[in-house]
């Protein structure tokens, strides 16, 4: 039913009990999940209770959005729009097949020690060829006006993030999701630009010339613009839960202290800004006014 996909589209999933994944979002595609042994509990929200999940980007991960809010222990008092939210839960066993639709919240643990394989399928799809380092010339099969968007979103959330922590007082450590990497402000500059190219989404193909490409040896050379695979890590209550074995981090961890000094109020403040900025209603706002204040490639 996915013509072209094979196992190196997909992500082999391998955990203990009680190794948990924080509750989030994938910002395109839908998911699909089959359990090969073992059992996991997924608990899952629409993306219209998205506010009653107080979502942020920090930590920052790409295509991922988080909830602030604890799952397994809500804070109530902290999040109080949560009591409204409406969970769907279902314990996936060995052969059962789930289908997790475009922007739904969900929560995954394990009650086994347990294996699974999932695969993000793009809902627009689209073939880029690598042309010199980064630019790619985009041939778009299907369109679907919400994946574009986001493409989009995902572009500008990752360039305001990275600029606005880069000058940060807190380490990147603190900000940055262990499997994540920042790249340079031209570098994001650069991947915004090609998802704006690859959001024109008619059915044409963007006309790219000479002067229109970056220059050879940039940083992000080698590596045509596509959707990268959304990486989650497992988290539980001690590292070794943790397929990277570092220390897990979530809005709601231990370290998330409480700010008691001029520094750590600054750290928050710049947080609360960027989850006020990058709030998904926000976003869609700002990503539709870029997309029509940016001019359209020449066409072929």
């Amino acid at each position: 039913g996915l013509p072209g996909r094979n196992a190196s589209r997909s992500v082999f999933w391998m955990g203990t009990v009680g190794a948990y994944t924080p509750c989030h979002y994938d910002t395109y595609g839908y998911n699909i999940v089959t359990q090969l042994h073992g059992r996991k509990r997924w608990t899952l929200f629409s993306p219209a209770d998205s506010s009653c999940l107080y979502p942020t980007r920090i930590p920052y991960e790409e295509s991922s959005v988080f909830s602030a809010v604890d799952i397994k222990q809500p804070d109530f008092g902290k999040h109080p729009l949560f009591a409204s939210a409406r969970k769907y839960e279902v314990v996936l066993e060995a052969g059962d097949v789930l289908y997790v639709p475009s922007h739904w919240w969900h929560h995954v643990e394990s009650l086994d020690t347990s294996v699974s394989v999932n695969t993000w399928v793009e809902l627009a799809m689209v073939v880029c060829a690598s042309v010199h380092a980064c630019v790619c010339v985009c041939l778009l099969l299907s369109v679907q006006e919400s994946d574009r968007v986001d493409r989009v979103g995902e572009a500008v959330a990752r360039t305001l993030v990275t600029a606005l922590k880069a000058q940060s007082l807190s380490p990147r450590e603190e900000w940055l999701n262990p499997t994540e990497t920042a790249e340079s402000h031209q570098g994001n500059l650069q991947l915004l630009r090609m998802a704006l190219l690859c959001s024109t989404g008619d059915g044409t193909k963007p006309e790219e010339t000479v002067a229109d490409l970056p220059p050879k040896g940039h940083e992000c050379d080698q590596q045509p613009f596509q959707s990268p695979p959304a990486k989650r890590v497992y988290h539980g209550p001690d590292a070794s839960q943790r397929e990277d074995g570092g220390v897990p981090r979530t809005p709601d961890s231990p370290e998330a202290i409480e700010p008691n000094n001029e520094e750590e109020a600054s750290v928050s403040l710049e947080t609360a800004l960027l989850n006020a900025i990058l709030s998904p209603d926000c976003l869609r706002h700002i990503t539709s006014k870029l997309m029509n204040a940016v001019p359209q490639p020449r066409r072929i």
